[in-house]
Parts: structure tokens; C-alpha cells; sequence
């Protein structure tokens, strides 16, 4: 596992249920350079997730107060929306249909860490595309 230089850290958030994934995948993603906060249900992400300027969300949909993709749909959240990640153990094709059609990757559980670097790798040319774009190209 490789660190990754300050220019290609990340600002992640990920909305996980499960104690044991959200504890693994913060543990990897700051292993690896990165910036990580976290939320447990809707509530919680809903009051923190505009509060950053964030590169990479990642985002489960069956949580315990709601539908945590509703997080990923609702439109730019800011002039350079994150790229963001819909996961899941237990979507329907609809469901993925609709996340990839939203322009979300699709992430399903399990899932291996080599998925999740090519994510991050992901990520990193989104952040970069969109600071090279120019003013109202976003």
C-alpha cells in the first residue's frame, strides 16, 4: 500500500452503517494519505457533508434512518461536486441503472481494496478535471 503524495490527498466522506466496513475503509484511505470523515446514518451526514468541500463521497444505501443515496442525487453540492461513490450489498438493478445514469459509481459489497484504489485513482482525475476547467464548465 502506497502512500499517496499531498498533491493527490483526498478529502473523503463516507456515509457507512456498519462499524466494521466504516472502520476499514477509514483505517485504508488515511493509510494511504488521505483526509477521512465519517457518518453513521442520514442525520449525521446530512448536518456534515456540506459543511466540506469534499473529493470522493462514498455512501451506503440501506441506513438506519433512511436511504443514503438520496445524499448522492440531490444535485452539486458545490461549484466542483465530489465524485462520488453509490454502495451497496443489496441494490437492484434499477438502483445501479439509476446510480451510474447519475453519474455515481456503483460500488458493490463485498468489494476488494484493489476496487477501491481504482476509485481513488478515479477520484483524483475528477478533482483534476474540474480544477482545470474553466468558470461555469463544471
Amino acid at each position: 500500500m502506497k502512500p499517496v503524495t499531498p498533491e493527490d490527498s483526498l478529502r473523503i466522506f463516507i456515509v457507512e452503517d456498519q462499524e466494521a466496513i466504516l472502520r476499514l475503509l477509514s483505517f485504508y484511505l488515511r493509510a494511504k494519505g488521505h483526509t477521512v470523515v465519517s457518518a453513521c446514518d442520514m442525520d449525521h451526514a446530512r448536518r456534515t457533508f456540506p459543511e466540506g468541500k469534499w473529493d470522493l463521497l462514498i455512501c451506503d444505501k440501506h441506513l438506519p434512518d433512511g436511504d443514503g443515496w438520496d445524499l448522492l442525487f440531490v444535485g452539486p453540492h458545490a461549484p466542483a461536486p465530489p465524485y462520488r461513490v453509490a454502495m451497496s450489498g443489496a441494490a437492484t438493478d434499477r438502483d445501479v441503472e439509476s446510480a451510474l445514469i447519475d453519474g455515481c459509481h456503483h460500488l458493490p459489497k463485498p468489494f476488494g481494496l484493489e476496487q477501491l484504489d481504482s476509485i481513488l485513482e478515479a477520484a483524483i482525475f475528477h478533482r483534476a478535471g474540474h480544477a482545470a476547467a474553466p468558470a461555469g464548465d463544471h
